[in-house]
This record gives structure tokens, sequence and C-alpha cells, in this order.
């Protein structure tokens, strides 16, 4: 019966996850290397996503998508402020925007259930992570797996419906933020 032995090694902020394998007496390793974000990386990431989600909604001229983009927006650069309380504000923000991104998605009109659907999608874990993380409720690490789902609802809304392009700014800024929390 062959033996499995997984472990770590943590290298310049690279992940080296390796795999050994047990059988008869032979032995095998298997190197993964797995990359792990800096926080001064992801702060980039999410400003850069700001920068063209703001961008892609004022282009789009959907009200509704401006504010909710803008909150969002503004939240995040909260958060990436040096002082306690910015950071508490702008999460708090964050969190009340991206709640809202998810009404917005159950009730706008002329949204076909499947927009409603990638929408909820994309916002809801988002939303629920983030209240799990602040009250230090038990299985935000749980939550924090379900990230694919936002990702894979992005790329869903971007490059195959036509009727989510003026929600793409605010949906780029929840992405981008289910990427770093995976990559963390």
């Amino acid at each position: 019966m062959p033996k499995i032995i997984i472990f770590s090694i943590s290298f310049l902020n690279y992940y080296l996850i390796a795999i050994i394998i047990l059988t008869n007496g032979n032995f095998c390793i298997v190197l993964s290397p797995h990359f792990a974000l800096t926080t001064m990386t992801s702060q980039l990431l999410l400003v850069l996503a700001v920068i063209f989600g703001l961008f892609w909604s004022i282009k789009a001229r959907d009200k509704k998508s401006i504010v909710i983009t803008t909150g969002l927006s503004l939240g995040v650069l909260l958060v990436l402020t040096p002082i306690s309380y910015f950071k508490t504000l702008g999460l708090a923000i964050y969190i009340t925007f991206s709640i809202i991104a998810f009404i917005y998605g159950l009730t706008k009109n002329g949204f076909k259930p499947i927009d409603r659907f990638i929408i909820s999608t994309i916002t809801l874990p988002i939303f629920a992570y983030w209240i799990f993380a602040l009250f230090h409720f038990p299985g935000a690490n749980i939550i924090k797996l379900l990230m694919f789902f936002p990702v894979a609802g992005f790329i869903i809304a971007a490059f195959q419906n036509q009727n989510l392009k003026s929600e793409l700014g605010f949906l780029l800024i929840l992405a981008v933020d289910a990427i770093t929390l995976i990559l963390n």
C-alpha cells in the first residue's frame, strides 16, 4: 500500500509543495511550485482593478453601475490606507456595496435568469467571506475555497454574456478580490 506524504517549503514568496510517494521501499518526490502573492502585489492588483473598473463603468454610462463601482472602489482604497480606522471603514463600505451589487443583480429589470445567477455567483461568496472574516466566524477558510466561483462567473460575464457589459466594472473589482483571496 503506497504512503503519500505532503509538505510545503517556503522560499522567497514561492511555495514548493513536495509530495513524496513511498511504495515498497522506493520513493518518488514530486515538486509543485505554488506562487503566493505578496501584500504589495495584491494591493497593486486591487488598485489596477479599481482603475479599470471605474473606467469601464464610466464608459458604459449606467448610473447604478457607476455608484456600485465607486462604492467598491472607495472601500478598496480605504482598506489600503495605513490608518486602522480607515481600514475598518473601508471594509464596511466594501461589504455594504457588495451586498448592494447582489441586490442590484436580483432586482434590475431586463436581466435574464442567467444574468441574475452570474451576478449572484460573483457577489455572494465575496460578501459571505468578508462577513465571516470580519466577525471571526468559523468557516471563513471554507468560504475562501468558494472564490473560484466569482472568478468563473466573471469570465463568463466578460467573454460570453453580452447583457452584463455595463456591470463589468464592479464585477472586475469583485473578481480580482476573489483572485487575491485565492492566492494569498
